[in-house]
């Protein structure tokens, strides 16, 4: 059985917790359907849903600069939205979400 499969929504509700709000506070709403759980060896592990590839990638680069994390499951699912996904070799564009959460996250991010 792989390590992360027993990672629970409340093995380390502190840890869980400080992870979902420095989300919450990085991102405001462009994580709002982020769920994170952690483990009491600072695993965290990330689900629920992202508008784009870039949010995924960007929700694990904060989760990553919370006190304690030391790795971090990232399962979130990636909903371009209307049923529609890029095709094979298509170039993404920025969507609204991710001009939205750079906004919003500012220059702070990588501080």
């Amino acid at each position: 059985m792989p390590r992360y499969s027993r990672i629970l929504p409340d093995s380390s509700p502190t840890l869980a917790n400080a992870a979902q709000r420095h989300l919450q506070r990085k991102g405001r709403a462009a994580f709002s359907g982020v769920e994170c759980s952690a483990d009491d060896e600072g695993a965290v592990i990330l689900r629920g849903r992202v508008p784009s590839f870039y949010l995924k990638q960007l929700a694990q680069e904060v989760v990553r600069q919370t006190d304690g994390v030391s790795c971090i499951v990232n399962e979130l699912e990636v909903d371009y939205g209307a049923g529609r996904s890029p095709h094979h070799g298509e170039r993404l564009t920025m969507s609204y979400s991710d001009a939205s959460a750079r906004e919003s996250l500012g220059d702070g991010l990588m501080t």
